[in-house]
């Protein structure tokens, strides 16, 4: 199972996933699991942990929505985002995967957001996918990170 932790720092974000994918029948291999998209003076990344053809499908379709030479702000790569979501059919309910998705453009600060796989959410702190929302990884977020 992929693990993946996004951080939202004072003067920035911090992504992090491990590299190893596990197919059903056991077989493993590497590969990268954070996908960045460059638009010049705005940068989204995301990384995910469930099913790795849901989280590049998501990448391919937000860079093309937003490298169309319009004008991007955070609320457009939100926007953008929850688009793509609802168009891959997050609306009939859990698609089985989830992102973690940060997002900056010139002179705005930096955002997260967090796809449970249902819904996105702007994340504060610590955040982690792949691993559950377990009184452990809030424990140890808390000793890992200091708020603002």
């Amino acid at each position: 199972m992929t693990i993946a932790v996004g951080m939202l720092c004072e003067d920035g974000i911090v992504l992090g996933a491990d590299r190893l994918v596990t197919l059903e029948d056991g077989h493993k291999y590497e590969e990268q699991k954070i996908f960045p998209i460059d638009g010049g003076d705005w940068k989204a990344v995301l990384t995910y942990a469930g099913d790795p053809g849901f989280a590049k499908e998501v990448h391919q379709r937000l860079s093309t929505r937003l490298n169309r030479g319009i004008k991007v702000d955070c609320r457009e790569i939100r926007n953008a985002l929850e688009k793509i979501l609802t168009s891959l059919g997050r609306e009939y309910g859990d698609v089985g995967s989830s992102l973690l998705v940060a997002g900056h453009a010139n002179q705005e600060q930096a955002q997260l957001w967090k796809f449970d796989g249902r819904s996105v959410h702007k994340a504060y702190g610590f955040n982690c996918v792949g691993v559950g929302d377990s009184s452990l990884i809030r424990y140890l977020s808390e000793l890992c990170i200091s708020p603002r």
